[in-house]
């Protein structure tokens, strides 16, 4: 099974009722009707969670973030460079404060499932066969 005969089934639609958004057969993302989705392996689900994390790491709470930190570095910290508002310009700094970059992706994995990442409908991962399929509008 591919990746449009993995969305299908999960639909329940035949496959040429699905449309490449972007032209390109070879793309993760699908469209049925207004629906659009985004059908993945395991290890692209993973890699696409990670950078979208590592990408808003400014985005993410404090008191989670301090969790993460290196030794020394409060929640307080954290709530004061959030407090400059320049919200994506500060991901660097932010990321320099963690102690361990992938014990912190792995553990927003954890936390919230690489649906809440990836699925930016409804924030769910569906399983077909050996995908995992996201509905991203």
């Amino acid at each position: 099974m591919n990746k449009v005969e993995a969305l299908a089934k999960f639909l329940s639609v035949a496959t040429f009722d699905l449309e490449y958004p972007n032209g390109n057969d070879n793309s993760d993302t699908f469209k049925s009707g207004r629906e659009e989705y985004l059908v993945l392996t395991d290890n692209e689900a993973d890699e696409m969670a990670r950078e979208y994390i590592l990408n808003s790491i400014w985005a993410f709470n404090p008191s989670f973030l301090a969790a993460h930190a290196r030794e020394g570095i409060s929640e307080d910290i954290f709530k004061a460079i959030q407090d400059n508002n320049c919200c994506e310009d500060n991901n660097k700094a932010i990321a320099a404060l963690i102690e361990d970059l992938n014990h912190f992706v792995e553990d927003a994995i954890r936390a919230d499932g690489r649906g809440h990442f990836l699925g930016n409908y409804d924030g769910e991962e569906n399983e077909s066969g050996d995908f995992y399929i996201y509905r991203t509008n």
